[in-house]
């Protein structure tokens, strides 16, 4: 299987490539009043407002930094509701790809409660990469928000 690797803070995860859509440029978003802060704003994606969240201020309580390599992976969300969804993720570094079989990871002492997007690791060129679970990155009640 190949996934997509990105970067947040000097920390390594991994996104499977099927639920990517298309990785695009890190533009300006619109911001959406009342939402979580690790919720960066809306992208006109091709005359659609997708929601994008920013994986820096989610797992590290800290904004992406707009450097070159900060793009945004559009991917397949499935929500509660309404099915398949396109869902922004911000993240740095988003510069790599990695190929290996999905039994290769192996579980996690990482794994947190109130982190259930965070799954197995493996260990890729001298350190570990977390797998990242698209489907559960959001609450139900953001979602709500979102979509």
């Amino acid at each position: 299987m190949l996934y997509l690797l990105f970067h947040v803070k000097e920390e390594s995860y991994a996104v499977d490539v099927r639920e990517v859509v298309e990785v695009v440029p890190r533009v300006k978003l619109r911001s959406i009043p009342k939402a979580p802060e690790y919720v960066a704003g809306l992208l006109n994606y091709r005359g659609d407002s997708v929601p994008v969240l920013d994986l820096c201020m989610l797992l590290h309580d800290t904004k992406c930094a707009p450097v070159f390599g900060s793009r945004i992976v559009l991917v397949q969300y499935l929500t509660a509701g309404s099915g398949k969804r396109v869902l922004g993720l911000l993240a740095e570094q988003v510069t790599d790809t990695m190929q290996c079989k999905a039994e290769e990871f192996r579980p996690s002492t990482l794994l947190h409660a109130s982190a259930p997007y965070l799954r197995e690791v493996i260990t890729y060129r001298d350190h570990l990469v977390q797998r990242v679970e698209v489907d559960a990155l959001l609450p139900t009640e953001v979602q709500a928000l979102l979509f």
